[in-house]
């Protein structure tokens, strides 16, 4: 989200403008969050809804736990591209080291996986064990704030501590 502006330098600009750091950070996370909504969350609820033929409660459930997901996942993100220019890298790293193997293997991980956030906030609407969540409501959504404050106050932070130095005369 920022990584691309950083490596590429046209961040310079944005650090030449007086709007808050913390605006910028918002911004880039609310827009990115909104389209992984649109993009990831909306298709999980059309293909509930055709799985079950009808407004279910797995296919509701598995949507509010996908828009959980969007927003959590995009937080850590925005965290990732300002923390370095190879935020891609870090994030897939993120996904299949943590979420994909320590998440499913090591059952104190779970207690730290935004994938089983999503799944904790599903189940407590669907009440179905095959979605595999491991947390309840509480603990999903104490933690998932936690994180998602966190991200975004350590991104706003780090963006807030770049500075624009001249060249030396």
């Amino acid at each position: 989200m920022l990584g691309a502006e950083i490596d590429d330098g046209s961040i310079v600009h944005l650090l030449a403008t007086p709007v808050p750091r913390s605006a910028v950070v918002l911004t880039k996370f609310a827009v990115a969050a909104g389209l992984t909504m649109v993009f990831a969350a909306v298709p999980e609820l059309l293909a509930g809804l055709i799985a079950s033929g009808s407004v279910s409660k797995l296919a509701i459930g598995v949507f509010v736990g996908a828009l959980v997901g969007s927003v959590l996942y995009n937080a850590v993100f925005v965290l990732f591209s300002v923390l370095s220019t190879r935020a891609i890298g870090f994030g897939l790293l993120y996904l299949l080291v943590w979420e994909g193997l320590l998440g499913n293997l090591v059952s104190g991980a779970r207690e730290l996986s935004i994938g089983q956030y999503s799944l904790g906030v599903a189940d407590s609407i669907a009440h179905d064990s095959d979605l595999g969540a491991h947390l309840t409501l509480t603990t999903a959504v104490v933690a998932g704030l936690i994180v998602l404050v966190a991200a975004l106050t350590i991104a706003a932070r780090r963006l807030g501590s770049f500075s624009l130095k001249g060249d030396a005369a």
